[in-house]
């Protein structure tokens, strides 16, 4: 699908790998060159690999960790993150899920997800 051709007007859609800072950083520099500074930022990525952690394999891990945490972190880097939140008006928002708050039996998903919540 080419979200870029399904865009309304006066809209901006890139489809962008999180995992990729440059990538990332050329998509909002774009992004801010046509509308100006970014007013809000919502994290909404992530990738979820369930197994347990003793029978997963680590390259999984990493996917994880890449998308659901360092992803996280890129997009909050890749915005003028201090001067949103100078305005206190704008403040960065996460959307993950609660799996890991309920308890969990070993499996490497949820910790991703305690880490970009915590």
């Amino acid at each position: 699908m080419d979200c870029e051709a399904l865009a309304p007007p006066n809209t901006l859609s890139k489809q962008v790998d999180i995992t990729d800072r440059a990538k990332l950083l050329t998509a909002v520099a774009e992004a801010e060159e046509r509308f100006g500074p970014v007013d809000a930022l919502f994290n909404n990525a992530g990738v979820m690999l369930l197994a347990e952690i003793t029978k997963q394999n680590p390259a999984e891990w990493d996917q994880m960790i890449n998308a659901n945490v360092k992803g996280l972190l890129n997009g909050v880097h890749a915005v003028s993150l201090e001067a949103m939140v100078s305005t206190y008006t704008h403040t960065p928002a996460t959307l993950a899920g609660v799996k890991h708050s309920l308890g969990s039996k070993g499996d490497s998903y949820d910790n991703t997800l305690a880490e970009a919540t915590n």
